[in-house]
């Protein structure tokens, strides 16, 4: 999409009377960077970043001083409405950006009022999104994934909950505890950084910590209180769980396009596929017992990848439609 064909579906988004086809073309073209800006109309360079920045934050404090805007989700709200002048990065962040070094202190007050209103982000194969909460607790949220924010976020708690996996940055509150809900446990810290995995194709809800202190829970009782370099392994079947010590760099490192897979299982290495190249993937036979190490890099041809792991794991493939076997 060139500058001048995205600066017209912006301009008709912004006044509400764009098409629907033009909108959906807007939302797919939207959806696809994640977090690069990389092929932004008007990010060529610095001089028409600016320019482009400069115009579209004028049209942006006008649409600000709506006094009812457009009532739209969260997603297509923040995401359309602000991620131009926040370098177009397809992420909820940017907004964050244009609150802190673009408008005055009563639109920065309107911007957080419309954060509460916000429910779910998602993401798709081959997304990673950043997201600021209105605590500013920076969020990213890994391919495949869903995050919802809950209606009282930010009144006596913050809570939310979470399918898939995320990394959080959580800013720190002792008086409003952070609570994450994810498939039967609770995570819950007051300031600290740390990644959850939780997609229902695995087996085992992950917790892993960079910094701080953080408690996790069943439905019944504390589980552990994790410190750094510590990961806690969940199952959802049998409820038992186990602690052990790790690197939190190399468990986080999907942030950077690098999934390290250690000591893991055909399922790890199945979501990890779907993530990075929407592939799914699977075997001939029953699924084999034994572990592996293997680093999945988003940089790698899809072809490299399932030649190394067919080495791995010594078996052979073969493609059969949108599906790769091993056998």
């Amino acid at each position: 999409m060139d500058k001048n064909k995205f600066k017209q579906l912006m301009e008709g988004y912004l006044q509400g009377d764009l098409s629907k086809p033009d909108e959906e073309l807007l939302q797919r073209w939207y959806a696809s960077f994640g977090e690069s800006t990389t092929g932004v109309p008007g990010l060529e360079d610095e001089a028409s970043s600016e320019e482009l920045r400069e115009e579209l934050d004028s049209r942006i404090r006008e649409l600000i001083a709506i006094p009812e805007p457009k009532k739209v989700s969260w997603f297509r709200t923040k995401g359309f409405r602000y991620m131009a002048a926040a370098s177009f990065a397809a992420v909820i962040g940017g907004a964050v950006w244009l609150t802190t070094g673009r408008l005055n202190k009563n639109a920065d007050q309107d911007i957080a009022a419309q954060h509460k209103a916000f429910d779910q982000i998602e993401t798709g194969i081959r997304q990673v999104k950043r997201v600021i909460l209105p605590d500013s607790t920076t969020v990213f949220l890994n391919s495949n994934s869903t995050l919802k924010i809950s209606a009282s976020f930010g009144k006596v708690r913050r809570e939310v909950s979470l399918s898939g996996e995320a990394f959080f940055d959580v800013k720190r509150n002792p008086e409003k505890p952070f609570i994450i809900a994810a498939s039967g446990l609770k995570v819950k810290v007051l300031g600290t950084s740390f990644n959850v995995s939780a997609y229902d194709a695995l087996p085992d809800v992950r917790v892993a910590v960079n910094t701080g202190l953080v408690q996790v829970a069943d439905q019944h009782k504390v589980l552990s209180n994790l410190k750094p370099n510590k990961m806690l392994a969940y199952n959802k079947e049998t409820h038992g769980y186990s602690v052990k010590n790790m690197n939190a760099g190399s468990v986080s490192s999907w942030r950077e396009g690098i999934i390290q897979l250690n000591h893991a299982t055909f399922r790890d290495f199945q979501q990890a596929m779907l993530n990075t190249y929407g592939v799914h993937v699977g075997y001939a036979d029953a699924e084999p017992a034994t572990r592996f190490n293997y680093t999945v890099r988003s940089t790698r041809p899809l072809e490299q990848t399932l030649e190394q792991f067919s080495e791995v794991v010594g078996k052979k493939y073969r493609k059969e439609g949108d599906r790769v076997v091993f056998y």
